[in-house]
């Protein structure tokens, strides 16, 4: 390589290394933009994380008040009848929004479809969380306590799942900017449990 650089005149050495820096300024700045597009998928996926986790949380903010006055109707105080379906439709609203931004993020959030059949997907389908809400409202008077209080601590668990798979899949939990992820891990580890 040296005797054939000898050969060349000032002129030519000078524009063989004008190429091969062009070459790694092309090579450095292809790497650039990849990295770029990277984080920028990164962060629209947990913008789109965040806009999952938010109408999950409505959904999971009424269902133990509705877990409250429908214990309290159970054993006895039947004025609470009228409060507790006013409730209920207020979280079939909420969960009408949590299908359509489901069906919108799907693709972004890969929350479990309904052809998936890996178990740890069970149970925190968002099909499957709507088909057990519509059940319990629609049964709610016709239960004991018990079994009320049985059927909303399994919903609950199951948001609660739903809410943990969103956030993991959309890596909210995953994000280098250390108070931006104390944020997202308290939002989706602790604050489920308040």
């Amino acid at each position: 390589l040296s005797h054939g650089l000898n050969r060349l005149n000032h002129r030519q050495k000078f524009l063989y290394g004008i190429i091969l820096f062009l070459i790694a300024i092309g090579i450095l700045g292809y790497f650039m933009v990849v990295a770029q597009n990277k984080l920028i998928h990164l962060t629209e996926l947990e913008v789109a994380g965040i806009q999952y986790e938010r109408q999950i949380r409505k959904v999971l903010e009424k269902i133990p008040e509705h877990q409250l006055l429908s214990n309290r109707y159970l054993n006895g105080n039947s004025t609470l009848k009228g409060e507790i379906i006013d409730l209920q439709a207020l979280i079939d609203g909420d969960f009408k929004g949590l299908e359509s931004i489901d069906k919108i993020l799907e693709s972004d959030v890969n929350t479990p479809s309904q052809d998936l059949n890996i178990h740890e997907t069970q149970g925190i389908r968002p099909g499957e969380i709507i088909n057990r809400w519509n059940s319990l409202s629609r049964d709610l008077f016709n239960l004991n306590g018990s079994m009320s209080n049985r059927e909303h601590q399994q919903l609950i668990d199951e948001i609660r799942l739903l809410s943990k798979y969103v956030g993991e899949r959309s890596n909210l939990p995953r994000d280098f900017d250390i108070d931006t992820f104390n944020l997202t891990n308290a939002l989706l580890t602790f604050f489920p449990e308040i």
